[in-house]
């Protein structure tokens, strides 16, 4: 029988024996939306519950990954799901053809996840067993989110398959950049105010007082 992808990805969490973060924050709220902000913030994606550790926390399907200033929103069909930056332990990508190109490489089960570092291995087998059907095997960018669940107390795995014309690399940039360097919402609301129409409006202003003083005065 075939082995699920969320059973394999199960096995080879406990197997890493990830411990919880040491800079695990008590406040696990991750702030205000960015996207807009940076360039990557964002990026639309399917989410499938084979790929992901933790049963019904969002609807097969597509969905939005997005950056906030303190961690990273998952929303689609009516639900959301939050991650703070310091739950993170890894995020990284890798694409349907490097998985299906690593499969054919691999001989025996055992062997599956052995040559890619990362949890991203993990699911090679399971996503093997997935390719060849017609709505499955399309060539696709995952994006392989590993954190510590607070609820379950353990680490969980994401997997989401990047949708065409979105940008992943920089999204990953970016949620290292804010992990490093927390940002505050005075600074993304900066960031966020648009300089052009405050210069148009001063040039408004300078021209009236300008006409009232030369014509009216």
């Amino acid at each position: 029988m075939q082995i699920t992808s969320r059973t394999r990805l199960r096995k080879y969490l406990n197997e890493k024996n990830y411990q919880r973060p040491a800079n695990l924050s008590s406040d696990l709220s991750i702030g205000s939306r960015v996207s807009g902000w940076k360039p990557g913030s964002l990026f639309k994606g399917t989410f499938s519950q084979k790929l992901c550790t933790l049963k019904d926390i969002l609807y097969d399907g597509e969905i939005y990954v997005e950056l906030h200033s303190h961690g990273i929103l998952l929303t689609g069909h009516g639900r959301s799901y939050s991650i703070h930056n310091s739950q993170v332990i890894d995020i990284d990508t890798i694409s349907s053809t490097e998985i299906e190109k690593q499969r054919k490489s691999v001989i025996g089960e055992a062997a599956v996840g052995a040559f890619i570092g990362g949890p991203v291995g993990a699911v090679l087998g399971g996503l093997s067993g997935l390719f060849g059907s017609d709505d499955v095997w399309v060539d696709k960018e995952y994006v392989a989110i590993t954190f510590w669940d607070v609820v379950t107390d353990a680490p969980q795995c994401i997997m989401v398959s990047r949708e065409e014309g979105y940008t992943v690399d920089e999204f990953i940039e970016l949620q290292k950049e804010l992990t490093e360097h927390p940002v505050t919402e005075v600074e993304i609301k900066k960031e966020k105010t648009p300089v052009f129409p405050i210069i148009i409006a001063f040039c408004l202003y300078v021209a009236v007082v300008v006409f009232a003083f030369v014509f009216v005065a």
